[in-house]
Order: C-alpha cells, then sequence, then structure tokens
C-alpha cells in the first residue's frame, strides 16, 4: 500500500502546482500570495486579497483546473479602508 499513499500525495502536490499556477498565471500580482492545498480533489485557497473581485476570479480560475471538483475559498478580502466623504 505505499505506493497508493505516494501516488496520492503526489497526485495532491500536482493538482496544487497546477492550481497555484493557473491563478498566478492570470497576471494579478496580489495572486501571488494565494496559497493552495488539496485534499483529493478538493481544494482550498488561503491568503488575503484587497477586493472581492480578486477573490471571485480566483475561485473560478481554479475551479476550472481539471481534476478540481470542489474549491473551499478561505481567502480574506482586505480592502485598504476609505474615509467617507459624505457628512
Amino acid at each position: 500500500m505505499p505506493n497508493a499513499i505516494s501516488h496520492e500525495t503526489s497526485t495532491s502536490k500536482d493538482l496544487v502546482r497546477r492550481v497555484c499556477r493557473a491563478i498566478t498565471e492570470l497576471g494579478y500580482p496580489e495572486h501571488s500570495s494565494v496559497k493552495c492545498e488539496s485534499d483529493g480533489s478538493t481544494v482550498t485557497l488561503n491568503g488575503k486579497l484587497s477586493s472581492f473581485y480578486l477573490l471571485q476570479i480566483a475561485q473560478a480560475i481554479a475551479m476550472e483546473v481539471p481534476g478540481v471538483r470542489t474549491v473551499v475559498n478561505k481567502i480574506e478580502v482586505c480592502g485598504k479602508s476609505r474615509k467617507s466623504r459624505w457628512y
């Protein structure tokens, strides 16, 4: 059975590598801070991004990677606070 465990670990590492590469290849510098983990065909995204838009893009791209069946998105949106101009 060691081969089955090694194969699963190798497959998980490959899936993580492919998901992370797909996200970073989008060209948004912030996406390089997104970390990926996998448990079988479930991929978990972690990190901090400045907008919900960037979060959505990362999630959508992760779902398109072959082998991914589920994405658990734990990315935190930490946008720059804006002071209201309304008084």
